[in-house]
C-alpha cells in the first residue's frame, strides 16, 4: 500500500488574544515558507473556502485560494490557521511564528490554544480493483439490504463519512473517497478536533507524531491492500 500526504492543516483558537496580528516584517514572510519568490503576505477582509478571513492577516503562496494555495497561514484574533504540503515545514512554519508573535505582542500573550484542529490530506495507492467498488464491496454490500432489483455489480461509493466521537472531548472524522484520476487510488481526509488546552512546548512534539498516528489509523481502513 502506497500513502502519499500532500496537505498538512493546523487551526489553534487562541488562549491568550493576541493585541498584535500584522506582520510588518516583509523579509520574515516572503521567507516564511522558504519560497520568497512566490509568497505574498497582507491584510484581507473577504472570506475565503474553508478559512475566516475577517480582519485577518495572511502569509501564502500564490494563487491566494483554499483549494490551490500550496502553503497558507492566516492569522486574526480568535486563531491560527496553517496550510503546508509537508510536516517538516508545518513545524518550521509554526516555530518561526511563534517567534515572531511572542516578539510582536505585550507580556500578556502565549503562543497557546483553547482547542485546536490537524488535519491530513493523502492518497492511499495500490488499491485492489477498482477503487469505488472496493469501498462498496468493504463497507456496504455485506452490510446494507439491498433494494428490489438492485444488484451489489450496480452499487458504487463515491463518498464515505465517519465521525467519531470520543469520551475525552475529541472528535475524529475521516472522509474516504475514490481518487477520479486514478482507478486503483483512495482519497482520505482526516480531521482530529481537541476541546484541550495546548501549550507552545506540547505543540511541536505532538505535531511531530501526526503522519504515523494519521497512518495507523488509515491502514485500520485498508489493511494488506
Amino acid at each position: 500500500m502506497d500513502i502519499k500526504p500532500f496537505k498538512y492543516f493546523f487551526t489553534g483558537n487562541w488562549a491568550f488574544t493576541p493585541t498584535t496580528i500584522e506582520i510588518k516584517d516583509n523579509s520574515f514572510c516572503k521567507n516564511l515558507f522558504g519560497n520568497p519568490a512566490i509568497t505574498i503576505n497582507g491584510s484581507a477582509n473577504a472570506s475565503m473556502p474553508g478559512i475566516q478571513m475577517g480582519n485577518t492577516f495572511f502569509i501564502g503562496t500564490q494563487p491566494i485560494a483554499l483549494n490551490a494555495a500550496n502553503e497558507m497561514v492566516t492569522i486574526n484574533h480568535q486563531q491560527l490557521q496553517i496550510i503546508t504540503t509537508r510536516l517538516d515545514l508545518m513545524l518550521s512554519v509554526i516555530e518561526k511564528l511563534k517567534s515572531k508573535l511572542l516578539e510582536l505582542n505585550d507580556t500578556g500573550f502565549n503562543f497557546s490554544f483553547i482547542a485546536y484542529n490537524l488535519s491530513i490530506e493523502c492518497e492511499v495507492g495500490s488499491i485492489i480493483d477498482n477503487s469505488s467498488k472496493w469501498l462498496s464491496k468493504k463497507f456496504v454490500e455485506n452490510n446494507f439490504e439491498l433494494i428490489d432489483n438492485f444488484k451489489n455489480s450496480d452499487i458504487s461509493v463515491a463518498d464515505i463519512l465517519f465521525v467519531i466521537q470520543k469520551e475525552n472531548s475529541s472528535k475524529i472524522t475521516i472522509q474516504i473517497q475514490p481518487r477520479t484520476t486514478k482507478n486503483d487510488y483512495l482519497f482520505f481526509r482526516i480531521i482530529e478536533e481537541n476541546n484541550i488546552i495546548i501549550d507552545d512546548k506540547a505543540l511541536g512534539p505532538m505535531l511531530n507524531t501526526l503522519q504515523n498516528k494519521f497512518f495507523e489509523q488509515i491502514n485500520k481502513f485498508v489493511p494488506n491492500v
